[in-house]
């Protein structure tokens, strides 16, 4: 599977999913669990997931950021690019303040469970729990 068929397996995921965080990162956390991005290594750190969260301002005011990402490396390429496809929920950051900002990586489906377990429980998504997101997008981007 491709980041990009990946993308558009999310977009078909039903809407009332999509508009709680907690739901839709248990269903990318179980993509990851059976679905691997084509040309990729997982030995290689090729495809991985990145949880993070925080308050940002990044020209558009301060918001607080609930993220998701599956990042794909291709391998066996001399500088291959780093490919990240986003799930990024944006609040308004009162709710939120005392939230240190914050990330966990999970490098191959052998740390998924604790992974698992590490998204479900922290506090950002419990505090996003019943909160009004101001914007969701889930885009592919290069990291470098």
């Amino acid at each position: 599977m491709t980041l990009e068929e990946l993308q558009q397996r999310m977009a078909e995921i039903p809407l009332q999913v999509r508009e709680s965080p907690a739901r839709l990162f248990e269903a990318v956390l179980h993509l990851y669990e059976t679905d691997r991005i084509s040309g990729t290594s997982v030995a290689e750190d090729g495809d991985m997931l990145l949880f993070q969260w925080g308050s940002y301002d990044w020209g558009n005011g301060r918001f607080f950021e609930l993220d998701l990402t599956r990042q794909a490396i291709p391998s066996g390429e001399e500088d291959p690019p780093i490919l990240q496809l986003g799930c990024t929920y944006r609040y308004e950051p009162a709710p939120f303040e005392g939230v240190e900002a914050g990330n966990r990586w999970c490098s191959s489906p052998a740390g998924l469970d604790a992974f698992r377990s590490f998204v479900l429980g922290s506090e950002a998504l419990r505090r996003a729990a019943g909160q009004a997101h101001v914007s969701f997008s889930n885009d592919i981007d290069d990291a470098e």
